[in-house]
């Protein structure tokens, strides 16, 4: 890890959290400190400001901290060592989040309930094939100051590195195909073999040497699993903590991360157990689908997610070396893809503000809509309100075209420039980086529709467990009406808006920011689950300027918590995310839909219209997640347009998108 040496305090410390695991009887392994900065030399050039931060004298430590106000953000890159684990600690008093970004994956964790205390936060990862991270210190809903910025790396007591003792088969050896229990995906090793890649799910195929594990007996009823021709192993990572990643790692049958205790489960099926950490097992996640990543959970009997059939596996062995996925057939097997070279990135023409970016048109009568009528008059809007980014000269904030406007056939004065008839028909959204916020709390505009099931019942409250709001499909029945709900709802305390919901668009996003800072540029968000306060999804498309197609990406929100930030549907979130070849270019349509029921918030994305092909899926259990909104007084509603999220580019600089087809269910 190049480092400059006189930034660095290096310490080594035996691990208190069980992060390391024990390789010998006489090595134990423990947390290296590799970098430390207290910024009380101030702020390094290392480090890229953004807005910019300034020195504090309340510090945890030593005499100064740095202070990120609104907007504000620290980023720096580090060059780390491949396939280690790592630990990035700070201490956070206020409104802060710590962000670690590395090999396309992001994990951010953040203050939620700012006080007058520093409180640790910290997030642990391994870099797999990676030799760099980003790590940033972000403001958070009110001014923060961080210090005592650290990070952490794996060392071992006693010797220079742990010793290695690749088994070898042998005919007593099972060879096994683990498949996830109600489905028809298994744990798949992924092509190739290279130590710290994270296991997946892949479509059930006997004769893929990446689903093909050697069975190794450990004693004791714990179990190692090689890769069939690779020295590799499932490794379960040091320690244990929800969400930690699976991966195939050197086999090393003293390295208690790769036994795993075999335990009986319903219908045949098995749970795996971590030795080293028996709070945690296996877990395929939610569903089911190519590419779902496998992690550690808490261990639950009950927990399908972690209820794997073991199928005896006589598949003839692949020669060692030879390109481990299975070779092309035809359908239905699906097979993993070979990444294709990317594309010479083409950079868009932006289209000059104010004039609007027309989407290409399509062939006349494909979605029965008029370029001569308004956006309320060639879709049903009576149950949307619009939030506008021109201000209303009342408070300043942005300007609100409610569900009764619609129904009138009426438009907030001034926001005829940011939502539009498109000389296709599609309604247009238009949200540039210096419009108007929707409270003084918000840090980015946006043009965009907000759910309002009353259908301009004015009576009932736009806030609050009531009709005009939705409830998620696991909250209890047994509602909290609350102080929001209108007396024609408290004798009724079952009446909502409904229980669970789809919303489905299809779209084309026209134009994206490309000025700003950091993570800013190309950022928009097109559709969203929005509670009370938090947000259970945020469906995010991020077109990068050197890149011709865009990514989307889902966050989930957990209530008054953390997000996760790396749900990556098409392409990456990722500030240096290379051109993703199935992404979508400015101007192509494609749908999208965000479905939640029960527990579950899922989202498809189809090429063009509704009944297009599914090119990517992607999901949330919130039960898995504890992400907190099974109670009785959370309410819902959709939102869908340009929500912008640059706010460090150029005032007229802006986010553009076309809707062709608008629909929500309840």
């Amino acid at each position: 890890m190049k480092l400059n040496s006189n930034r660095i305090k290096k310490i080594v410390v035996a691990s208190g959290l069980g992060l390391y695991a024990v390789a010998s009887a006489s090595t134990a392994f423990a947390q290296e400190q590799i970098f430390f900065e207290g910024f009380e030399d101030g702020i390094t050039s290392e480090w890229n400001e953004i807005d910019p931060v300034a020195l504090s004298s309340v510090e945890f430590e030593g005499e100064r901290s740095a202070k990120i106000n609104e907007d504000g953000l620290l980023i720096r890159t580090f060059d780390l060592d491949q396939n280690t684990d790592y630990t990035v600690r700070v201490m956070v008093r206020g409104g802060g989040r710590l962000r670690v970004r590395w090999n396309g994956q992001n994990r951010s964790t953040r203050v939620t309930n700012p006080s007058n205390d520093y409180i640790e936060r910290f997030v642990s990862f391994n870099t797999g094939a990676t030799t760099t991270a980003e790590i940033s210190l972000e403001f958070e809903s009110e001014e923060g100051r961080f210090d005592n910025f650290s990070i952490e790396r794996s060392a071992v007591i006693g010797s220079d590195e742990p010793t290695l003792t690749t088994p070898t088969p042998t005919a007593e050896n099972d060879v096994v195909t683990m498949q996830k229990r109600n489905t028809s995906f298994s744990l798949d090793g992924r092509n190739g073999a290279q130590s710290g890649i994270q296991a997946h799910l892949w479509n059930t195929d006997l004769n893929n040497v990446n689903q093909q594990w050697i069975e190794i007996d450990r004693g004791n009823g714990y179990y190692s699993y090689q890769k069939q021709n690779t020295p590799l192993c499932i490794d379960g990572g040091n320690g244990g903590q929800r969400r930690q990643a699976v991966v195939v790692f050197n086999c090393d049958a003293a390295n208690q991360n790769q036994h795993w205790e075999k335990l009986p489960q319903a219908g045949g099926t098995f749970r795996l157990q971590k030795r080293n950490a028996s709070d945690y097992s296996i877990d395929g996640m939610g569903g089911a689908q190519r590419r779902q990543l496998i992690h550690l959970w808490s261990s639950s009997d009950t927990n399908v997610n972690q209820h794997w059939q073991f199928i005896d596996n006589n598949a003839t062995p692949v020669a060692p070396n030879t390109p481990v996925e299975p070779t092309p057939a035809p359908a239905p097997t699906p097979v993993e893809p070979t990444p294709e070279p990317t594309p010479t990135p083409v950079e868009p023409t932006p289209a000059p503000a104010p004039t609007p970016v027309e989407p290409t048109p399509v062939p006349s009568g494909d979605f029965g809509l008029s370029p001569s009528l308004e956006p309320w008059e060639n879709f049903d809007l009576s149950d949307w309100a619009l939030d506008a980014p021109n201000a209303d000269p009342d408070d300043g904030l942005s300007a609100r075209t409610d569900d009764g406007d619609f129904i009138n056939g009426e438009l907030f004065p001034g926001s005829e420039p940011y939502f539009f008839t498109g000389s296709d028909g599609a309604m247009v959204f238009r949200s540039p980086v210096g419009g108007a916020r929707t409270s003084s709390n918000t840090s980015f505009p946006r043009s965009e529709l907000r759910e309002m099931l009353r259908r301009g019942a004015d009576g009932i409250s736009t806030i609050g467990v009531n009709e005009n709001n939705w409830v998620l499909g696991y909250q209890p029945t047994d509602l909290d009406f609350g102080a929001n709900t209108g007396s024609a709802q408290d004798d009724t305390p079952t009446r909502v808006g409904g229980r669970g919901g789809r919303l489905s668009v299809t779209m084309r996003v026209n134009r994206v920011t490309t000025t700003g800072d950091g993570t800013h540029p190309g950022r928009v968000i097109i559709g969203q689950i929005h509670a009370d306060n938090d947000e259970p999804a945020r469906l995010y498309y991020r077109k990068l300027p050197n890149n011709e197609n865009g990514s989307i990406y889902l966050s989930h929100e957990i209530r008054d918590g953390d997000d996760i930030d790396d749900i990556n549907l098409i392409g990456s979130e990722s500030s240096s995310q290379s051109n993703p070849e199935n992404g979508f270019a400015l101007g192509e349509l494609f749908s999208y839909e965000i479905i939640q029921e029960g527990a579950t918030v899922e989202v498809v994305i189809r090429e063009g219209d509704r009944d297009g092909r599914v090119i990517a899926r992607g999901s949330v259990d919130m039960n898995e997640e504890d992400s907190g909104y099974d109670r009785d007084d959370e309410w819902m509603y959709f939102k869908a347009g340009a929500y912008t999220q640059n706010n460090t580019g150029d005032d007229d600089d802006f986010d553009e998108v076309a809707i062709y087809r608008l629909s929500n269910e309840h």
